[in-house]
């Protein structure tokens, strides 16, 4: 016999059946009779093209080209180390994240803050690796940046702001509660990363580093990416 009182089995659902009407989005504390949190009119199918259904902010190739920009400099960087030395590569990756960051700006026309705040970094670490001549400054890049971007993540988790919706520009008509599972998620993927690349950079050559810099990094964001915008469509909500 279920005890459980009326108001608690009313609230529990279980997997949204085809045809049922997804819930409305709420903020991280909205209360249920809040207004939505924006006045977009939804102008996408399921898929996201334009034409009526659910709304069309699903900007997943915003999140493929951050992550193509971020490919070349790491691949410019691999070559230049497999065929020269780290500094040559810390050199060309200083460049590179230049022209990165100027694409990146001159496509939005504002100031990109993530690629921004990473070239901030790779000009700290690059400029003590050249002026120290120690490699060891450039390669533990990786981990700073992932670590650093953990703890934001979190932080902002923690004091109830959802700071992944904004960084990815994706999903943002997902429900709070899979924008919190998904950030939950990233920030484990990032210290992992920043783990297995401390790892990495001990126990292996300078250029069986850069590789996995360039190729294997690379690798996983896109596919912790993928995973998590699949969820967040899984867990899609309309803003009616």
């Amino acid at each position: 016999m279920d005890i459980t009182p009326k108001a608690a089995r009313a609230g529990r659902r279980g997997p949204r059946q085809p045809g049922e009407a997804r819930p409305r989005c709420f903020g991280m504390h909205d209360p249920p009779d809040a207004p939505t949190p924006t006045g977009r009119a939804r102008t996408g199918p399921a898929d996201g093209r334009s034409g009526g259904g659910r709304a069309s902010s699903w900007r997943l190739g915003a999140t493929v080209e951050r992550i193509a920009l971020e490919l070349g400099p790491a691949i410019a960087f691999f070559l230049t180390v497999r065929f020269y030395d780290i500094f040559a590569g810390t050199i060309v990756l200083l460049v590179a994240g230049v022209l990165s960051t100027a694409v990146s700006w001159s496509r939005g026309r504002r100031v990109p803050v993530v690629p921004f705040a990473s070239l901030a970094l790779t000009g700290v670490l690059g400029g003590a690796t050249l002026i120290m001549e120690e490699g060891r400054f450039i390669k533990m890049r990786p981990t700073i940046i992932n670590a650093v971007a953990a703890l934001v993540l979190a932080g902002g988790l923690m004091r109830g702001h959802l700071l992944l919706r904004s960084v990815l520009g994706a999903g943002t008509e997902a429900e709070p509660a899979a924008w919190r599972r998904v950030t939950i998620g990233i920030v484990l993927f990032l210290l992992g990363l920043s783990v297995t690349n401390e790892i990495v950079w001990r126990t292996v050559s300078t250029e069986a580093w850069a590789g996995f810099k360039a190729f294997a990094i690379p690798a996983l964001d896109a596919l912790a990416f993928w995973l998590a915008y699949r969820h967040l469509r899984r867990h899609a909500c309309s803003e009616d």
